[in-house]
């Protein structure tokens, strides 16, 4: 057989005899050494069936690296990944491009969505996000995203839609796009806490529709605040100098070469320069770090250069320096609200306060800039969170076992936060007693309680006990909440331990702290999509990207 297999079959030969070699561990066998039968060779240059469990197994993997890395499906077809492929499992035949759009992706998504959708059953409240976005085929989509705290206290974000958007964008359009979403996904309105967006028109009229709180994307709030500070002309000026002078270095791989030397020279960090961006204002604070940062390099290569003019000027200079001063603590803001891992909601209120009352009022020792900067950020922060979002993020802030103080209000204020808390738990429909945490029961015990607790009760004689209303129940939980110490633990967890003993305030938890204090969930989307509809594959139909920009979001 092997005389056959090498004399016409000699391509299939060299592979039997290549395999034996691997398994052997060596390139040349002894000849006392065990002999692989004819037909165990022939079985491992045979191909998988594609029926076989090991080759649907190598197929979703495949799969999922395509969609959770954002690979152009056509990847199946390239030679280098199916040579890859090859290396790792020689019996392995991928399917072809067309079958994993068709077939594979597809019953992926729905698997997917079937897990988001059994996940938001233990939805009892939930949170949304939203934010539109333009495509490079100049598609309009619009995302949502979807915030839950389930039974065990864990919190979950999931993207549910980010589809084509044909309609015109008015609020009413917007309204019921956002609705159809939610009925899709069998969410109730009932359960839905609040909204979070940025501040543009049509968005805000749209959630004016929906019975919700909007609230408006931190992120965004400072943006605006920022750029109006940076239309002082003092500051704008700075600004632009500072573009120019990086501007000609990115254009200049002359004058990069000679700024490494210099920093080396003068034993400054080797780093290069950072262009900003418009539409990120923290962008704009590392620009000018890094100029302020690289100064003496700066001066003495443009020195050789003969571009001095480039270089800001020492009141330029102490400009940016008074604005990296006051931007500092709110880039730390920024990119610390942005998470989706953590609660960001309960910390909205102090920073609020920190930043209304204290970071951004000024002083006796504040320069005119930094008297004007303050005051314009001041002016336009004040006007983005009423009254009615104020309450509601302190009551966020006093569910939180971190910040349940509230040593930033008055006692009036916190009075009204605890019986706003105490009206909300008049609403709730369903509340557990108050127990112990279940022991573990053997297996069949719990047959045995049974019996045993139909017999105590059906001769339970009644007592006429007074109803305790659920008002009185959150009174009850409200005092004994409050005076317990201030910890330093997670929420999430610290309820997760002590849901039992506040089974309203748990509940209550479960509802507001899954509320994001940023849009950044329905922006980050924008970047996964960006990494899919790129410019080679700016052809992909919106039904395609929406299954991609899924995938990509939600698989683990």
């Amino acid at each position: 057989m092997c005389y056959h297999l090498e004399l016409n079959h000699r391509t299939q030969f060299l592979l039997l005899q290549e395999n034996k070699k691997k398994e052997n561990g060596e390139s040349n066998t002894s000849s006392d050494s065990a002999q692989a039968s004819v037909k165990d060779m022939l079985s491992q240059s045979k191909p998988l069936p594609t029926s076989s469990a090991r080759w649907n197994h190598l197929t979703q993997s495949v799969c999922y690296f395509i969609a959770k890395d954002m690979q152009p499906i056509d990847t199946i077809n390239d030679t280098g990944f199916r040579k890859m492929l090859k290396q790792f499992e020689p019996r392995y035949i991928p399917p072809d491009r067309k079958t994993v759009s068709n077939k594979y992706l597809p019953e992926m998504l729905q698997t997917e969505k079937n897990r988001v959708q059994k996940l938001l059953e233990s939805a009892l409240f939930f949170a949304c996000t939203t934010d539109l976005w333009t495509s490079r085929a100049h598609h309009a989509y619009i995302s949502q995203t979807v915030h839950y705290i389930d039974g065990d206290f864990c919190l979950h974000s999931n993207l549910l839609e980010s589809k084509e958007f044909s309609d015109s964008h008015t609020g009413e359009h917007i309204a019921e796009e956002l609705k159809g979403v939610l009925e899709d996904w069998k969410l109730s309105l009932d359960g839905l806490t609040g909204f979070t967006t940025d501040n543009a028109a049509n968005v805000v009229s749209a959630l004016d529709c929906l019975p919700c709180p909007r609230l408006p994307c931190l992120s965004h709030c400072l943006n605006l605040a920022v750029q109006r500070a940076c239309s002082i002309p003092q500051i704008s000026k700075a600004i632009a100098r500072c573009r120019r002078l990086v501007s000609h270095f990115h254009h200049s791989s002359k004058s990069v070469y000679l700024l490494k030397q210099k920093q080396e020279i003068l034993h400054h960090p080797t780093q290069n320069l950072i262009q900003d961006v418009s539409t990120r204002w923290n962008s704009s604070y590392y620009m000018i770090c890094r100029v302020i940062d690289q100064q003496q390099p700066l001066c003495a290569a443009l020195l050789e250069l003969k571009k001095s003019d480039l270089m800001p000027s020492d009141t330029e200079l102490s400009t940016m320096e008074t604005y990296v001063d006051i931007m500092k603590p709110l880039v730390a803001i920024t990119e610390a609200m942005g998470a989706e891992e953590w609660v960001t909601i309960s910390t909205l209120r102090p920073i609020l306060h920190k930043l209304l009352n204290s970071h951004l009022v000024g002083t006796a020792s504040d320069t005119q800039l930094r008297l004007k900067m303050k005051s314009e950020m001041l002016a336009d922060l004040r006007t983005r969170y009423p009254d009615d979002l104020l309450l509601l993020l302190s009551k966020a802030a006093f569910l939180d076992p971190r910040l349940k103080a509230l040593p930033f209000l008055t006692l009036s204020e916190l009075k009204e936060v605890t019986q706003s808390i105490e009206s909300d738990a008049m609403l709730l429909t369903e509340v557990p007693s108050e127990l112990e945490p279940a022991a573990k029961k053997k297996k069949g015990e719990h047959k045995l309680f049974e019996i045993i607790d139909d017999i105590m009760n059906s001769d339970k004689v009644d007592d006429q006990q007074p109803v305790i209303t659920n008002l009185q129940k959150a009174h009850a939980e409200i005092s004994r909440y409050s005076s317990e110490p201030i910890t330093s633990d997670n929420p999430l967890a610290w309820w997760s331990t002590n849901s039992f003993r506040y089974p309203i305030l748990s509940q209550l938890a479960r509802k507001y702290l899954c509320i994001p204090a940023t849009s950044v969930p329905s922006e980050r989307v924008f970047s996964t999509a960006g990494n899919i509809v790129t410019k080679k594959r700016a052809c992909l139909d919106p039904e395609t990207v929406n299954m991609l920009v899924f995938l990509a979001e939600n698989l683990k």
